[in-house]
């Protein structure tokens, strides 16, 4: 339920294979249990034990698995298979250590808590504009885009012409999107010795105005 018909195409990848799939032609549960197990790469497809969910499952030990849209399609999400979503905990990333993050910084000084001291990461844009973001309290991938988000408007930028945050349309990761059309670089960077850029794959300078992030939270084999 929920699945359009006929459905588009998907990425999977796993040991360091990728495999774009057309799943245009299936339209049956065996269908795509056989389509993907054809591909030889060690995922396989069940029914959840409810029957009302479908499980791909990594089976090569050591590996990590990804499962993502292919040209801003959406049939993963649609099968409910696609490993990173808004909704992807951050509990699950980087192998299940997580993303990190600073908090409770106090000034030296004063001894008074100082927020500049919880902020993990900064954005600049290309025209100079930069802004931090405290991800405090970010339990999934949403939560993150939300930060991101509230403090880029919190800086005077324009949602989304100005700025965008959201999931990579073409594979998986965050993707950042620089609108201000300046003549610097476009960049994320730490703050306060956070690992939480470099957690979310979104650390580095960008190639033009598009950051697309790395995929941190790839399912290994139980």
């Amino acid at each position: 339920p929920g699945v359009s018909f006929p459905m588009g195409s998907i990425r999977i990848e796993n040991a360091g294979q990728i495999r774009e799939v057309d799943l245009s032609g299936v339209t049956t549960i065996g269908e795509l249990q056989n389509t993907i197990e054809s591909l030889q790469i060690g995922v396989r497809v069940e029914l959840n034990e409810d029957g009302r969910r479908l499980n791909f499952r990594n089976e090569l030990s050591g590996s990590s698995m990804s499962i993502s849209e292919v040209g801003g399609g959406s049939t993963a999400t649609e099968l409910g298979v696609r490993t990173f979503s808004g909704a992807t905990q951050l509990s699950d990333f980087n192998g299940g250590r997580g993303v990190g993050s600073v908090t409770g910084g106090f000034d030296p000084v004063t001894g008074l808590p100082d927020p500049q001291l919880d902020l993990d990461f900064q954005i600049t844009l290309s025209d100079g504009t930069s802004f931090g973001v405290d991800i405090t309290g970010a339990l999934t991938v949403d939560d993150v885009l939300a930060s991101i988000s509230d403090a880029a408007t919190n800086a005077g930028l324009a949602i989304p012409a100005d700025f965008q945050a959201g999931l990579n349309p073409d594979g998986n990761g965050i993707f950042l999107s620089d609108g201000t059309a300046g003549g610097g670089a476009f960049s994320v960077e730490r703050l306060n010795n956070s690992t939480a850029a470099q957690d979310l794959g979104i650390l580095g300078t960008a190639d033009g105005a598009i950051l697309a992030g790395s995929d941190q939270a790839q399912v290994a084999s139980d």
